[in-house]
């Protein structure tokens, strides 16, 4: 199966195919997210290991994934391994029947 990487809107990300989406942000004690601008550079790399080690082991295809740094979140989406494709497939889950007419 052939892939494309990039972009951060998740429609185009891995030409369609479905995707793991995680994100990361740090909430102030009043409650309200921290801008990512205020964050200690050396934790953005952290947080990003975090979600590649910890949160998203084991699931997805490590070698095709995107990171975008929002506003105040750190986003990770991964493309689903080819394993989870073909499960997807034969539970009749992916591909939706709206990707079916997008392709007629």
């Amino acid at each position: 199966m052939e892939r494309c990487c990039g972009g951060l809107d998740d429609a185009p990300i891995f030409d369609g195919l479905p995707l793991w989406h995680c994100s990361v942000a740090l909430i102030s004690v009043t409650g309200g997210p921290v801008s990512l601008k205020l964050w200690d550079v050396g934790s953005i790399g952290r947080y990003e290991r975090f979600i590649r080690d910890r949160l998203l082991a084991g699931i997805g295809d490590p070698a095709c994934e995107d990171t975008e740094m929002g506003d105040c979140a750190l986003h990770v989406r991964r493309c689903c391994s080819d394993r989870e494709i073909e499960e997807l497939n034969v539970r009749s889950i992916w591909p939706r029947p709206q990707d079916h007419a997008r392709s007629n």
